[in-house]
């Protein structure tokens, strides 16, 4: 009889060891799942003017641009201009979460970097830029 009591207590004590178990699989599922669908955007918006003597060379090496982020698939870049102020451009970057955000200036070619850097020394009004981050409600 105690021979059967000790094998039944056993035998719940590993029922209930892999109930916890299943369980904190499950939590932990649903907390990754939670965390990774769930997750803010993040835009990162680039803001400028440029000269408006140069608007047709801009418009070639912002292009250019373009193409070079769009090479790297998970980038989501795109340049608009304000129709209200003629030669007021922002690029715009939309990132899933804020590791993609935060990997943002660490994946950009050599390239980017010296066409950003040209854009700059060139066609930016008086090199004034504003950056703004909005994160998604």
């Amino acid at each position: 009889m105690q021979n059967s009591a000790k094998i039944l207590n056993k035998k719940k004590l590993t029922d209930i060891k892999i109930f916890i178990f299943i369980l904190a699989v499950y939590v932990y599922i649903f907390v990754i799942i939670e965390f990774k669908y769930n997750m803010p955007k993040i835009i990162f918006e680039i803001n400028y003017n440029i000269y408006p003597g140069k608007r047709g060379e801009y418009l070639g090496i912002i292009n250019e641009l373009k193409k070079n982020i769009m090479e790297n698939p998970g980038n989501n870049y795109s340049v608009y201009e304000n129709k209200k102020n003629s030669n007021n451009f922002s690029e715009i970057y939309i990132c899933n979460n804020e590791d993609e955000f935060d990997a943002l200036e660490d994946n950009q070619s050599e390239k980017v970097v010296q066409i950003t850097q040209r854009l700059f020394d060139e066609f930016i009004k008086d090199k004034k830029v504003v950056y703004s981050t909005k994160y998604e409600v």
